[in-house]
């Protein structure tokens, strides 16, 4: 297997389910989890990938003119609406609603650059939106 074999596990896993976690990928490909940690080859940690993969399957769907919070949390697998937007405003410093109305338009353009989020390197988003280009190529 090639080195980032545990990256695209974990990535085929989040487009077949994307209530996915480490602990249920691990299972699912007979490892266990602290072996597919050590197998881990990206600088940061699979909960980390996980993490930005859920964040950018969240502004893709707030980005969309028709998809209401509530809808985006429900596809998303979010517990609640709270939760959701409890941990976005953690991750980017605002809230969903005002990344819908100050960022949509920019990121359905792919003017990512005039993003800006407080607590998250935008440039981690653009990373996996590459990972995700490539792998449906």
């Amino acid at each position: 297997m090639s080195e980032d074999w545990a990256q695209r596990l974990l990535l085929r896993s989040f487009k077949e389910k994307i209530d996915v976690t480490i602990k249920k990928v691990a299972k699912d490909y007979n490892f266990s989890v602290s072996n597919f940690y050590n197998k881990w080859r990206l600088n940061l940690s699979p909960k980390k990938f996980l993490t930005i993969l859920r964040l950018v399957k969240a502004l893709k769907f707030l980005s969309s003119n028709h998809k209401k919070i509530k809808d985006i949390v429900d596809d998303l697998k979010f517990c609640d609406h709270f939760y959701f937007c409890k941990w976005f405003k953690k991750l980017t410093g605002i809230t969903p609603k005002r990344f819908q109305m100050k960022y949509s338009l920019y990121f359905r353009q792919g003017l990512y650059q005039k993003i800006r989020f407080k607590n998250f390197d935008v440039k981690n988003i653009f990373w996996i939106l590459k990972i995700l280009e490539n792998e449906n190529e």
